[in-house]
């Protein structure tokens, strides 16, 4: 299972390792059971040191004192060049883990304007736990004020390979809008552009991942939750100004109640107990409210506002969009 596929459940991709996907829980049992043998290796090397002790007592002194004397002729390289090895792990850290996230451009978003009226767009929809291609699902173009999608801008259904090409207008300002996905046994997805559409996406940007509605409900009571068929749930991916995914974001909806539950992929794995993303950038909620709702972030380190959108949660649906700052 690909992290990039956060176009569906982005935030709730990993929780399939809790659950036994083909990404997550044969990877676990696969890595439990070597550091078992791991463990159980470290031990009967442990029991054959304890075992061949005794006997090995002087030339174990002997090795010890070379060994310090090795120790020694490098602390003393490291006083000629001038580095550490504290200096040298803290150059492991920085090149191993993920930049910090970028927020310069808070307080100064600005978003490109169309230089066409409208564009052919051809968009993939896909199983999200096989990665197959979904024949027969319907896509809809929706303004963000047609909560419903009653009166679709444009409608398809897609082909063998799980493609289908529509028309987004795009106006003076970009779409703004939101596309309704639906097929026979999944949870229908309502793919929401935060930053408008000005010109053609990414091919990533334009692939949606559907859950079927037996694996959302096993994703779900991974984060210990039943998912409530009245309600509506909500995945976002945290963005930076790069724009790449962020930590240390906090996810706020309006709306939300005692009913509702905030999910963070904390280390790949579902948490409800966290208040901000870790550098996946991956949040949610499961049971929202259905109707108009305020989707915001927050920097939690410095409390200052990363982005605001209004969406509409709509009941038995799931709401997503990566949400990069906004003006």
């Amino acid at each position: 299972m690909k992290h990039g596929k956060w176009m569906l459940l982005l935030a709730l991709v990993p929780m399939v390792a809790a659950c036994g996907d083909d990404s997550g829980g044969s990877d676990v049992a696969t890595d439990d059971a070597a550091a078992d043998d791991g463990a159980g290796a470290d031990a009967d090397a442990d029991a054959d040191a304890d075992m061949g002790a005794d006997a090995d007592a002087e030339p174990d002194a002997e090795v010890e004192e070379e060994a310090d004397a090795e120790v020694t002729s490098d602390e003393s390289g490291d006083e000629a060049t001038g580095e550490t090895t504290e200096d040298a792990g803290d150059e492991v850290a920085d090149d191993g883990g993920p930049p910090p996230p970028d927020w310069s451009c808070l307080g100064s978003v600005t978003w490109a304007t169309p230089t066409e009226t409208s564009l052919d767009m051809t968009g993939t929809v896909l199983d999200y736990v096989t990665d197959a291609p979904i024949e027969g699902a319907t896509v809809k173009v929706c303004a963000r004020s047609d909560a419903a999608c009653a009166t679709p801008l444009d409608e398809g259904t897609t082909d063998a390979l799980g493609q289908v090409t529509l028309t987004v207008p795009l106006g003076t300002t970009g779409f703004d809008g939101y596309f309704d996905v639906s097929a026979t046994g999944y949870v229908t997805v309502l793919r929401y552009t935060v930053e408008p559409i000005t010109e053609m996406p990414p091919e990533a940007g334009r692939i949606v991942s559907m859950a079927d509605t037996t694996t959302f409900a096993m994703l779900a009571a991974a984060a210990g939750v039943t998912p409530d068929p009245t309600r509506g749930h909500l995945v976002i991916s945290a963005l930076d100004c790069n724009p790449t995914y962020a930590a240390g974001v906090s996810l706020e909806v309006d709306t939300a109640d005692v009913s509702s539950t905030a999910v963070y992929m904390i280390g790949g794995l579902p948490s409800t107990s966290a208040t901000e993303t870790d550098s996946s950038g991956a949040a949610g909620f499961i049971n929202l409210p259905a109707g108009a709702a305020t989707i915001s972030t927050t920097l939690v380190s410095t409390g200052e506002a990363i982005a605001s959108t209004d969406i509409t949660i709509r009941a038995g649906t799931a709401a997503l969009f990566p949400l990069p700052p906004t003006p």
